[in-house]
């Protein structure tokens, strides 16, 4: 057992001559360096990573290894054991150091051990300290703001320890009032903002190093105000419209006109019905020859270097019906034919009423046919066409009606073939005479195919 010890700590001494170097301060972990005798019992959870910290901040650092049995842990600064005592709070392998100064920076140790091997993990603490330094995040030079708002001012010097921070206006010590809040972090807000809070801001920052300052300039200005908002409209398809918008606004202050329709930013250049018209303090909105994908929601927007605002309105237009869906054929008789459909968008406008049309091969066109009800009312979608031809293949559409006009018709039904009948015509110019001997020859002009009422049968005859 006792040269199985001396070969532990041989092999241990080896270790730190290979991991260690020596300064004339004291013996050093080489910084990232870790030594492990025996890897498959023990390897590290959780590491160090180097500190660069602020004089008087806290320093919290953990390392953490995995091993059977458990390992104890033990902390090094340049090389020298650090114990448990006023800042220093050590508990296993947590470090907390508080309020850290210019005498804690070095390379700190953690090492982990147990009866098969030790590992180290080494980090670096580096304590800053500096004098408050603006070069990197000056007080904004101008600051717009318009006369009602709040404004924010921020003061954000890099310093070490952490500066002081005190405001003042044209020299002025400035202190927390009403409308005025200096926060912890040294940001100066101001509420409800008048022409007199117009002028200089100097922030001042100091801490143990020195002192610094930076200034800014805060211009007040009057809030840009739509006098003419849009107003919510209707407009019948074809008709051209005027969306105004105007404003009154701080007279040195360059503005411009957006506007969006249905949430997208209208390119002038690319709508040949959209048109800006107006000039100055105007920048109403013309729509030509509207159309039905011209509804929806249009919003004026007037940009300046200090502020936003913006007006809405709704357009709705009015439009003739969209075209009834599906038309199904239902019961044929030989001079009637059930029909039914889904209903038109009415496009603003109620439906007035239905009107149903027929073609054959014995039409021109299409033709308007007489219904069951006379007049198809628009609240309802089915009706009888009466009055058709027996053994007719017909075709079926539907059109619907507003105070608008009328709308486009749907699609054809599938063609249906009414059914037969006796033919209510007679043959015209009958004659006869001629033959031979026992023969009487007959003629007569034949029935057009839409009176014969059922398919011809010779037969008969």
């Amino acid at each position: 057992m006792a040269s199985w010890r001396s070969l532990i700590s041989g092999l241990r001494m080896l270790a730190f001559m290979n991991v260690w170097q020596r300064t004339p301060e004291a013996v050093v972990l080489q910084k990232d360096a870790s030594y492990l005798m025996d890897v498959e019992h023990m390897h590290w959870a959780q590491t160090l990573r180097d500190a660069y910290m602020a004089i008087g901040a806290d320093l919290h650092w953990e390392c953490r290894a995995n091993g059977k049995p458990q390992p104890v842990y033990g902390w090094l600064k340049n090389g020298q054991a650090i114990v448990s005592e006023d800042r220093i709070r050590i508990n296993g392998g947590k470090l907390m150091l508080s309020k850290v100064n210019l005498e804690d920076s070095g390379m700190y140790q953690c090492l982990a051990e147990n009866e098969h091997g030790v590992v180290y993990a080494s980090a670096e603490l580096k304590v800053v300290a500096s004098p408050p330094d603006f070069s990197k995040g000056p007080v904004k030079k101008s600051t717009l703001v318009q006369r009602g708002g709040e404004v924010v001012i921020e003061c954000r010097p890099h310093a070490s320890p952490k500066a002081s921070i005190t405001w003042r206006k044209e020299g002025e010590l400035l202190k927390n009032s009403e409308r005025r809040t200096i926060s912890e972090d040294g940001t100066l807000r101001i509420t409800n903002v008048s022409e007199s809070d117009a002028g200089r801001y100097t922030c001042m920052a100091h801490n143990l190093f020195g002192v610094a300052s930076s200034t800014g300039t805060l211009v007040v200005k009057e809030p840009t105000k739509i006098t003419v908002p849009p107003l919510s409209m209707d407009a019948t398809v074809g008709e051209s419209i005027v969306l105004p918008c105007r404003v009154s606004r701080d007279s040195n202050m360059d503005f411009i006109f957006k506007w969006f329709f249905n949430g997208k930013l209208v390119d002038f250049s690319r709508h040949e019905h959209f048109e800006m018209i107006g000039g100055g303090a105007s920048g109403d909105l013309m729509v030509r020859n509207v159309q039905l994908k011209h509804s929806g929601k249009y919003v004026c927007m007037i940009h300046t270097a200090m502020d936003s605002v913006s007006a809405a309105a709704d357009l709705i237009v009015i439009g003739p019906p969209g075209c009834p869906d599906q038309v199904l054929v239902g019961e044929v008789t030989d001079r009637t034919v059930q029909l039914s459909w889904s209903p038109s968008p009415d496009n603003h406008s109620p439906i007035t009423h239905y009107i149903v049309q027929a073609r054959s091969d014995f039409s021109i066109g299409w033709q308007a046919v007489k219904t069951v009800p006379d007049s198809v009312p628009g609240q309802m979608t089915h009706a009888i066409a009466v009055g058709l031809s027996p053994w007719v293949q017909y075709e079926f559409r539907v059109a619907a009606m507003n105070s608008v006009g009328m709308g486009e018709p749907s699609a054809p039904s599938e063609a249906v073939l009414t059914k037969a009948a006796v033919p209510e015509v007679a043959p015209a110019n009958v004659s006869g005479g001629g033959g031979s001997r026992g023969e009487l020859v007959i003629m007569w002009e034949s029935l057009f195919q839409k009176n014969y009422r059922t398919e011809m049968n010779l037969d008969t005859w």
